[in-house]
């Protein structure tokens, strides 16, 4: 479900989430230090079948929620638009708020797949939750990992990094099905 929302609405909601997010990223230091970091974040709100954000933190399974997307800002005049998949908006400000108290970030996606920015503070090792999900290369090999693989093969190389920041996890419904954050929580 895509909302359009008034460039004066949404100024001030991705506003606020900036402001959180810059005051975060000043709280972190430059690079992690390299060992575990116990970060887990999930892409959340590709899927309506996936639950409600609120359940999505009360897994105790992410320190990290990242909401995917908004994928129109300032186009045409002011338009802005948040696309969930077909979640009901009406709660997710109380969703986003019992999040924060359980300690769990939350975060926007911009822009889609299309749009980065780059950072030099920490790097994220990202997983496809299910072989469904993951990407085929043109050799024929997928890009999802086994948890066997990821812990003897990755994850002491991965840990070696000054600026290594834990595991990214594509996306919350692949992973309510497969459980695959329950294997690799403690590995992060």
């Amino acid at each position: 479900m895509a909302l359009t929302f008034t460039r004066h609405s949404l100024v001030v909601i991705v506003g606020a989430l900036l402001l959180q997010l810059f005051f975060l990223a000043g709280l972190a230091p430059a690079a992690a230090a390299a060992g575990p970091t116990g970060q887990v974040t999930v892409f959340w709100g590709r899927n309506k079948d996936e639950g409600s954000l609120r359940e999505a933190c009360d897994t105790g399974l992410y320190t990290m929620v990242v909401m995917s997307f908004l994928n129109v800002y300032g186009a045409r005049g002011g338009e802005y638009r948040l696309d969930l998949a077909g979640h009901p908006v009406g709660g997710i400000g109380g969703d986003v708020k019992h999040c924060q108290r359980k300690g769990v970030l939350v975060s926007l996606a911009i822009g889609s797949g299309a749009y980065s920015l780059p950072t030099n503070h920490r790097i994220y090792f990202g997983l496809p939750a299910a072989p469904a999900v993951a990407e085929e290369e043109q050799d024929g090999r997928s890009g999802y990992v086994y948890p066997k693989t990821l812990y003897y093969r990755y994850v002491p190389e991965l840990q070696k990094a000054a600026n290594y920041g834990g595991f990214m996890i594509w996306d919350r419904y692949s992973d309510k099905q497969s459980g695959y954050s329950g294997y690799v929580k403690n590995w992060a």
